[in-house]
């Protein structure tokens, strides 16, 4: 054919092609340009044959090369550099083919700008798919970086959980080598004061496995318990303080604690629930926190919450109840019931930490001085139940706030060693419940 003329012109520049490609490596990914001056100058040259045959019949080698150009130069260039070649360039090398090749036509043309075009838009393409994925590996990354500082974030949050609960471990220990010293020293000449250390001892143990138990839960991962792996247990606040140095004063250390401004506000539910339990005509008259302020200060005690609420804005006791024997008592009444042991100390510590039937306690004498200090010390007489039965709510020491019940008899956490607060008492005189059910 007259298009496949020159032979061994075109090998030729074939050969010359192939030297070319470190140029256009070297082009850093803007190839288009050096293909076209490369193309432009051989086919002047009539090294190679036009890129489009006559009536565009036929397509030869240079095509496919400026066509790869074009596809490559839009893969790899902006938006800006790939519009420019699709409106500029592209009709540049249209228009330089109809200049160089004689009797190029319309049609030439055409095809041409079909092949240049079609290459271009499958180079923008790929580059689309191409930025796509870079995207997607960016982000991807970006997750991951977002994850390990959220994974740092949570270790250092259980971290400043665990050391909470494991300082107070570590301070009921050495609480309870001291007090194991003290009640070896004093068991000789105080047997009652060395049997109280005991029980002190007793119960700081108990609050360390209590402590103990809540570090444990903060490390478990057992995902099934109640179908929350994030449940987490409560955590101490200041209302924890007053048993905090009561657990340190009983043994007899010496600690002055002062608190200043009103205690924590119970919640409105606590005291909704309290008001619709008393009837406006079965209460006895709020005493006020100015009221309430200034007992505190004259017995060197802060009355434990909801009561303290409940007395200052609700009703200074009821003879509705809870307690069966005249209802609840006005703060700081006694039940005429009530033996005369002396003077009641609620800001004193409560002297016991369990329950202490000491009736069945052959060793104890019926003059044992804890018997009284536990009438008399620590706590202050909610009312009466069944004539010498008593309501106590105690003010001080490692239970302060719960429910006891005292008699001649013994005193009891009400109603077991998991005693009632004052909300709690309440709720069950409301059900109607037998107390000890």
């Amino acid at each position: 054919m007259a298009y496949m003329h020159r032979t061994s012109d075109v090998r030729k520049g074939d050969g010359k092609g192939g030297a070319g490609l470190p140029g256009l490596r070297a082009a850093g990914g803007q190839p288009l340009l050096t293909v076209a001056a490369a193309v432009g100058a051989l086919q002047a040259g009539d090294y190679i044959p036009a890129p489009v045959g006559p009536a565009s019949t036929s397509i030869g080698v240079p095509a496919p090369a400026v066509a790869a150009a074009v596809l490559l130069t839009a893969v790899r260039s902006s938006r800006r550099v790939a519009t420019v070649v699709v409106t500029a360039v592209v009709p540049g090398i249209t228009v330089a083919e109809a200049v160089m090749q004689p009797g190029f036509r319309v049609a030439n043309a055409a095809a041409m700008v079909i092949l240049l075009v079609a290459a271009w838009a499958l180079g923008r393409l790929f580059g689309a798919r191409k930025a796509m994925a870079r995207d997607a590996v960016d982000k991807a990354a970006a997750l991951e970086r977002e994850q390990h500082a959220n994974a740092r974030a949570a270790v250092a949050q259980e971290r400043s959980r665990i050391r909470e609960p494991h300082d107070i471990v570590a301070h009921n220990v050495s609480l309870m080598v001291v007090q194991t010293i003290a009640a070896d020293r004093v068991q000789d000449r105080d047997a009652v004061k060395a049997h109280e250390l005991h029980r002190t001892i007793e119960q700081t143990g108990r609050a360390a496995v209590e402590e103990l138990r809540r570090l444990l839960h903060v490390l478990r991962t057992d995902e099934g318990e109640d179908g929350d792996p994030s449940r987490q247990p409560p955590q101490p606040t200041l209302r924890e303080i007053p048993r905090l140095v009561e657990s340190v004063r009983t043994p007899g250390l010496d600690i002055d604690f002062t608190s200043r401004g009103a205690p924590a506000r119970p919640d409105e539910a606590t005291l909704d629930f309290l008001r619709s339990v008393f009837p406006p005509e079965w209460r006895e008259p709020a005493l006020g926190h100015e009221a309430v302020a200034e007992w505190e200060q004259d017995n060197g005690v802060v009355l434990p919450e909801p009561y303290r609420t409940f007395i200052a804005e609700i009703s200074n006791g009821s003879s509705l109840g809870p307690a069966g024997d005249g209802g609840l008592q006005p703060l700081g009444w006694l039940p005429d019931t009530w033996p005369d042991l002396g003077p009641r100390q609620p800001g004193e510590p409560f002297p016991l930490s369990a329950a202490w039937p000491w009736e069945d306690d052959e060793s104890v004498d019926p003059e044992d001085p804890r018997i009284d200090a536990a009438f008399n010390k620590g706590s202050i007489v909610l009312g009466s139940e069944d004539g010498p039965s008593f309501w106590l709510l105690l003010t001080t020491g490692p239970r302060r706030g719960e429910v006891w019940m005292i008699a001649d008899v013994g005193a009891v956490p009400a109603p077991g060693d998991q005693a009632w607060g004052f909300e709690e008492w309440v709720r069950r005189w409301h059900t109607g419940d037998d107390w000890w059910d």
